[in-house]
């Protein structure tokens, strides 16, 4: 085999390498354990939560307001499965003018 003919494998060896990675990562969202996105999530306000996460997949303006973020957390206990969803319940909050997360659950399945 030439040189030339090495060099050219090995660039296209390199551009398959960064393409390979490149791809993976563009499908890469973060995810969280229930307890980093609790963590993360409890007592903040909406652009906080916003801030962190991105907007959420559904907003309901029930009461209690609550948002939903669809495949965002893992489960440790439970062999870090993926849980369906996380949703965020919000409360008025007087000291601070807004609502904030009061309380955060966690559903493994669609039917949850």
């Amino acid at each position: 085999m030439r040189a030339d003919d090495k060099s050219l494998l090995l660039s296209i060896f390199h551009a398959a390498l960064v393409l390979f990675v490149l791809v993976g990562l563009a499908g890469c969202g973060k995810n969280y354990s229930r307890d980093q996105f609790t963590q993360m999530a409890m007592h903040k306000t909406e652009a906080e939560v916003r801030g962190v996460f991105g907007e959420p997949s559904w907003i309901s303006d029930g009461n209690p307001k609550t948002w939903i973020y669809y495949h965002k957390t893992f489960d440790v206990a439970n062999q870090n499965k993926d849980d369906y969803k996380a949703s965020l319940k919000f409360a008025p909050d007087a000291a601070a003018g807004s609502d904030k997360v009061v309380n955060v659950e966690f559903a493994a399945t669609a039917g949850s």
